[in-house]
């Protein structure tokens, strides 16, 4: 449903031309493009519960009330943590414009806070969007909602963080502006140990809400593409995004090259089940898993990721080194799932239909390889793979020497 309120103001000139940019046509896109910054024309004020926006023209400062419910949501503000550590209703007095290029302004309002003191280093922020009409004196909600867009938290020492950045462009060339959304998010996943593995630095492609009448809205039709010219939405009240102090400052890369973050670095799908393996990407030449660091899975129709820790050993006693894996772990069929526990075995095959429940610890795996530790030494494994529906290999080595090994399922 699109919302509006009237201005309590006339203007006699729509503001396009007032700003001396000519409308309509590709003159106005092309400077609506380069305005990208917070607008000195504009002004969000905040009174007690209530809001409205500034605009000053021609010397004239003037008032347009702007609904609560478009910036605070009750049901959002009733949801949002009493104990939350910080509020992401605390908008920024700037207010970014551009030129839609049919004499209409669209207007970006966005919200940051961040916690002063504390371990947990969080921020959390808003970013809502506006159409305002200077030949009728509206305003109108812009229909991208997407609640809290930005904000970071530390928890057990490891950073969750998301953000969500803003383009300009005429993705459907109708001569008006549409707004892509690029989201990123900083992941930690939580093992069945209850450790945390990561953070793993996941960018989606681009979405875009696409001008229609008085607001935009989502088209899936043009995700992952970019216009002929577009731009990036500045930040506002913020120097940094919320992503950026923890990754840029723990090591993940000197210069905050995000093409050096860890990431998802190969999945593999069986039966709506997915097998995610995050890491760096190794050096051309090397084999892919000697970059692996952890190792999660996602359910078709359930959003949570369910990592994968030993369930054999104490967290502390773990010697689980991917690069000792194979990352084919599904059976050709993808019925069973293939996992070792530690350098020191023993593999573990469990049946794809009950995988969750086994990452919950709440179901035992269907097979155990080696079932008895080897009466000579200890045996490090690698390499384990399906070479059949129901049969494993796998190198075992000890005392100098290796051999591979066969394991077959036991026939039903």
């Amino acid at each position: 449903m699109v919302s509006s309120t009237t201005a309590e103001f006339v203007l006699s000139i729509a503001l396009c031309a007032a700003f001396g940019v000519p409308q309509p046509g590709e003159v106005c896109l092309q400077a609506r493009a380069e305005t990208t910054a917070p607008s000195p024309g504009f002004k969000l004020l905040q009174r007690r519960r209530s809001f409205s926006l500034e605009f000053t023209f021609r010397g004239v400062t003037k008032t347009i009330a702007i609904p609560r419910q478009w910036l605070v949501p009750a049901r959002e503000e009733a949801e949002e943590d009493s104990d939350a550590f910080v509020s992401s209703f605390s908008y920024s007095p700037e207010v970014q414009s551009f030129a839609i290029g049919d004499g209409r302004i669209g207007l970006h309002i966005s919200s940051y806070a961040v916690q002063v003191g504390g371990s947990a280093q969080a921020t959390a922020g808003r970013d809502v969007f506006l159409i305002f009409d200077p030949k009728t004196l509206e305003l109108h909600e812009g229909g991208i909602r997407h609640g809290i867009t930005k904000g970071r938290v530390r928890d057990r020492g490891c950073f969750v963080a998301k953000s969500e950045r803003y383009l300009i462009g005429d993705i459907d060339r109708d001569g008006l502006t549409d707004v892509g959304v690029l989201a990123e998010e900083l992941q930690c996943i939580e093992k069945s140990d209850g450790f945390l593995e990561g953070p793993f630095y996941k960018e989606s492609p681009v979405i875009w809400y696409v001008l229609r009448a008085n607001g935009w809205n989502l088209d899936a039709h043009y995700d992952g593409q970019a216009p002929a010219q577009t731009r990036k939405l500045a930040l506002i009240g913020m120097v940094n995004g919320p992503l950026d102090p923890p990754a840029c400052t723990n090591g993940y890369s000197p210069e905050c090259d995000r093409s050096q973050w860890p990431r998802e670095i190969y999945s593999v799908t069986a039966r709506g089940v997915t097998a995610h393996f995050g890491g760096r990407k190794p050096p051309q030449g090397r084999p892919l898993q000697s970059g692996v660091s952890g190792l999660w899975f996602t359910f078709e129709g359930n959003p949570g990721n369910y990592g994968f820790a030993s369930m054999t050993k104490e967290p502390g006693d773990v010697h689980l080194t991917f690069p000792a894996w194979n990352l084919h772990i599904f059976s050709p069929d993808g019925a069973y799932v293939l996992l070792l526990q530690d350098e020191y075995g023993p593999y573990h095959i469990i049946a794809t239909s009950r995988l969750k429940q086994y990452l919950n610890s709440t179901a035992k795996p269907d097979y155990v390889v080696p079932h008895t530790a080897p009466a000579v030494g200890p045996h490090t494994y690698s390499n384990g793979h399906w070479v059949s529906a129901n049969s494993i290999e796998f190198t075992a080595s000890c005392c100098g020497s290796s051999q591979t090994q066969t394991y077959t399922l036991p026939a039903k």
